[in-house]
């Protein structure tokens, strides 16, 4: 299933990347290399209440998303720049850029519409959203840097190219990467499931000693190794590995095909 789910995600994020090309194809080309950059910060709040999720589009930028246990509200800012070959010109094609947010009941719906390059223009949002920690999250992101902190529900990132970092996870996790790193510090609930996929990476787990999980990794080209956890019933080649950690009550998942597993116990 994990080699199905990479190809279905590269092929996705391929068609979405080529749709926003096309959404933001402009006739009127600049020559020239882009250095002159414009910004423009943008900002909203939305009450929360019986929500139970955010859920994140993106294209190109850093996503910082942060979970905080005393807030009823979603804070949504951020950037949106453009860098052109002239100043004039970067300022003139912020308006290229909107963000869509949408209060849909049951889920706070942001979106980035944004062409991904255009008339020799680099288009950029940069968010961080601040939100209660018990919403479920859902990012999809096509280039650029994610960062999720403090969230005590399910987390569901689908990115192409860039690093993710997890700290403070406390919540089911499903992670799907085509090119870069996952660096995670997570703690599995009880029965709860933590599913990550990497293409062309590594990924870097931290857990608790004591978690209680079933545990496999595979790679096909690469390194597995495991630190500080006590792995029963042990099964494994040079790039598989199986065990059980504690009582076994959760399940572990983790795939590269091209790259590193690490795992540690703290």
């Amino acid at each position: 299933m994990s080699a199905i789910r990479f190809i279905y995600t590269t092929l996705l994020f391929s068609l979405i990347s080529i749709l926003w090309c096309a959404c933001g194809e402009d006739s009127n080309l600049i020559s020239g290399s882009p250095s002159f950059t414009a910004e423009e910060p943008f900002s909203s709040n939305i009450g929360v209440i019986k929500h139970q999720r955010i859920r994140l589009a993106a294209v190109t930028g850093t996503i910082h998303m942060i979970g905080n246990a005393s807030t009823d509200i979603v804070s949504i800012s951020g950037e949106k720049r453009v860098t052109a070959t002239s100043t004039a010109d970067a300022q003139e094609h912020l308006s290229d850029i909107t963000i869509n947010i949408q209060d849909l009941g049951s889920e706070v719906f942001i979106s980035t519409n944004q062409p991904s390059e255009s008339g020799n223009r680099l288009y950029q949002v940069n968010y961080i959203i601040t939100y209660p920690d018990t919403l479920e999250t859902e990012v999809g992101a096509v280039t650029g840097v994610v960062t999720i902190d403090s969230m005590n529900q399910n987390v569901s990132v689908n990115h192409v190219t860039g690093n993710i970092f997890l700290n403070g996870l406390s919540g089911n996790s499903s992670i799907v990467l085509v090119t870069g790193n996952i660096q995670g510090d997570v703690r599995i609930p009880i029965d709860g499931d933590l599913d990550w996929d990497v293409v062309t990476g590594n990924i870097n787990l931290d857990i608790p000693v004591n978690t209680s999980t079933l545990f496999t990794a595979n790679v096909t080209t690469g390194n597995i190794n495991v630190a500080n956890l006590s792995l029963q019933n042990l099964s494994g080649t040079p790039t598989f590995l199986s065990g059980t950690l504690g009582d076994g009550q959760g399940n572990i998942t983790l795939t590269v095909i091209t790259g590193n597993i690490n795992v540690t116990g703290i």
